[in-house]
């Protein structure tokens, strides 16, 4: 193994560390990945030393083989026992030679920067016309707007026919199906960044609940505020405007609240809010619309802490109380797949009322 800076920082990139996929190595995984091929290479006797040497295997077992080999096997280095190995190594440069430490952290630094294999970083002479890139977009757009329109003309269909629930899991929240519409599509990266910017950057921080290094789970409260998200040129994948029935198919956040004098229970979907996702203005069945001045609050364990009070717009005699609370879910796999689940709602064209289902 290399004992000096120099060897260390000249050592040649192994062909794992140059055909790897993964670029955010440290100096310790990469101290790993050069001593299980170092030591891949040496003689038995001298894996068998390292191995005894640092007690993580016994001199008693390679005692026993040598004597009897026909009945004792000889030991041999499992991939835990390697792991073990790098940790005593890695421990015992630090106490005596840790000068050696920083030297593998800039090596790591090096192998960070070498080309991922297989992705492309840059168009080097190949020019893509911007019209393509347009018609890339518009044509993803096309296809996430039909599948979302086709999901929500037939959700009456689907709901008198469904009779198998189905358990789902965000992040920590875990919910049952019939709560809520679930669906799952492919969402083009190009698509992605250009509705909901680089990285998620163009939603707001409250709506992003997880990051994790293969996906997002996001959480969106009102139907204005999906409609805007989800819209290209005007055009919004959870709208359907019917002017023969004079509704809009959409999907919206939901709320149970309890009326707090009478005790009555009702059903509210969230139209609105502002930019801080606080205050969300809530219409009910009944078609009364109801603002809370603070929404509920997601704790660790993916519990909603609901209780929070509202009251009517026109009214403030009222009181309303959140009971549960179902916002629209997002879960964005950087792989591309996109699982959601909304609440589907049928308004009035002026946004009067609610249409029953």
């Amino acid at each position: 193994m290399n004992s000096t800076i120099e060897s260390i920082l000249n050592r040649p990139f192994s062909e794992k560390e140059e055909a790897s996929t993964y670029r955010a190595y440290t100096g310790y995984s990469v101290f790993c990945m050069c001593l299980f091929l170092d030591f891949r290479n040496l003689s038995k006797h001298e894996q068998a030393r390292q191995m005894t040497d640092s007690s993580i295997q016994d001199t008693l077992d390679y005692e026993r083989h040598d004597a009897r080999p026909h009945i004792y096997d000889r030991p041999t280095a499992t991939v835990k026992q390697l792991h073990k190995l790098c940790g005593y190594k890695w421990n015992r440069m630090k106490r005596v030679r840790p000068e050696l430490i920083q030297a593998w952290k800039e090596r790591a630094l090096e192998v960070n920067l070498l080309p991922v294999l297989g992705k492309v970083d840059e168009f080097d002479n190949v020019v893509v016309p911007h019209p393509l890139l347009l018609n890339c977009i518009n044509a993803e757009s096309e296809r996430m707007r039909s599948f979302f329109r086709s999901a929500l003309l037939s959700y009456r269909k689907e709901r008198r026919q469904k009779t198998v629930l189905k358990k789902h899991t965000f992040h920590k929240e875990k919910f049952e199906e019939g709560t809520q519409v679930f669906r799952t599509v492919y969402f083009n990266l190009l698509l992605s960044n250009f509705l909901l910017g680089p990285d998620l950057s163009f939603l707001r921080c409250h709506e992003v609940i997880h990051r994790s290094a293969k996906l997002r789970i996001v959480h969106i409260a009102s139907r204005k505020r999906m409609v805007e998200l989800f819209s290209l040129k005007n055009v919004s994948y959870f709208e359907i405007f019917d002017d023969e029935k004079l509704e809009i198919q959409s999907a919206a956040g939901q709320m149970s609240v309890v009326d707090v004098a009478t005790g009555l229970v009702g059903i509210g979907y969230v139209l609105d809010e502002n930019r801080n996702g606080k205050q969300l203005e809530v219409m009910l069945e009944n078609n009364k619309r109801i603002v809370f001045e603070s929404g509920p609050k997601l704790r660790d364990d993916g519990v909603w802490e609901c209780g929070q009070l509202g009251s009517p717009l026109l009214n403030n005699d009222e009181q309303y109380r959140i009971m549960d609370y179902n916002p629209i879910r997002l879960k964005i796999h950087l792989s591309g797949w996109l699982h959601i689940t909304y609440n589907h709602i049928v308004l009035s064209l002026n946004n009067t009322k609610i249409i029953p289902l």
